[in-house]
């Protein structure tokens, strides 16, 4: 990227969180520590949402376990599978917001860049 590009990207960010702030109504250092804290609540909110995954599907894996030990086999077999369905797509999005929740905790700059790109630019 030339030196003129990343100026002009500099300028437009610079220029967005002016703008983000006159709505808001409040100073340009203010604004960033705000999403600067913003990043670290969805962070947070997605490690609730790990613990919920992870309490659901240990709860799912003991009724699978418990199901596979039940004497009447059909039903047995369905649940089982339906188990391992559903734990699975907790296991999926428990890993997904886990590395979205890290993400915004260790890098919470560049989302607070990306909140004001997104805030000049909606598409």
């Amino acid at each position: 990227m030339e030196t003129q590009q990343i100026q002009q990207l500099i300028d437009m960010a610079q220029g967005g969180i002016t703008k983000m702030a006159e709505t808001m109504g409040v100073a340009v250092p203010q604004l960033w520590e705000i999403l600067m804290k913003q990043q670290y609540v969805h962070a947070v909110g997605d490690a609730i949402w790990v613990f919920v995954g992870a309490v659901s599907a240990y709860a799912i894996y003991k009724l699978v376990k418990w199901a596979k030990k039940q004497e009447d086999l059909e039903e047995g077999i369905v649940f089982v599978f339906g188990g391992i369905l559903i734990l699975t797509i907790f296991v999926g999005l428990g890993l997904a917001d886990l590395y979205c929740g890290l993400a915004h905790l260790i890098n919470p700059e560049y989302y607070a860049i990306k909140d004001i790109a997104e805030f000049i630019n909606p598409n």
